[in-house]
């Protein structure tokens, strides 16, 4: 992972955090009798965006730095260009829903769900390229044939993850969004962490 990479990572993750810190801070002064589950997936929501960013940049920064693997250039570009991605739309979505909190920008239906279908198309892209990317080399990488089929499973559980984010924009009820987004990011992430496993070369 490039300086300039992990600057701009901490640098989203920084701001992220700072903004769901001063929205919790604002709905809790807004809060007149004790706070309702509501208010808890409000907070929650706001903490969500930078807690997944930060996590999946550690566990990828994890993966890179494994000794005896050495990344081909294309999957370290395909991952670096993820992460990058991955900061500006995290970015950008706690924006607006930290705006709609606070009421700078109304809660209008067609937002949001515009919002959780871009969320789903930028799954769909990353399964999608996940699956083209290159073996690495070294004493530790796993077999070619190995990694291809990981891969292939991630790619394929990442287009899947994000049709059913879309299907849910279009389908599923306002308030049951975030929990659809939350749910199937989590069975992604399982499923990726799962494959990983799989696909680390035995020790002899």
């Amino acid at each position: 992972m490039s300086r300039t990479l992990k600057l701009v990572l901490m640098a989203a993750v920084v701001e992220m955090l700072l903004l769901a810190i001063a929205v919790a801070v604002w709905r809790w002064q807004t809060v007149s009798d004790a706070p309702s589950g509501r208010w808890y997936v409000g907070t929650f929501a706001a903490f969500f965006m930078p807690l997944w960013l930060a996590t999946g940049a550690w566990l990828e920064a994890r993966k890179m730095a494994r000794p005896g693997l050495t990344a081909a250039p294309d999957t370290r570009r395909y991952n670096e260009i993820t992460l990058m991605a991955a900061a500006a739309l995290a970015v950008g979505v706690q924006a607006w829903m930290a705006g709609s909190i606070v009421g700078f920008i109304p809660k209008d239906s067609i937002q949001i769900r515009a919002i959780e279908a871009l969320t789903g198309v930028f799954f769909m892209v990353v399964g999608n390229f996940a699956a083209k990317t290159s073996p690495p080399t070294g004493p530790r990488a796993p077999d070619a044939a190995v990694w291809t089929r990981g891969m292939l499973r991630i790619g394929w559980a990442g287009v899947a993850a994000g049709l059913v984010i879309l299907m849910a924009a279009i389908t599923v009820d306002i308030d049951q969004m975030a929990w659809a987004i939350f749910g199937v990011t989590g069975l992604f992430a399982t499923v990726v962490l799962l494959q990983q496993r799989a696909m680390r070369r035995k020790p002899a």
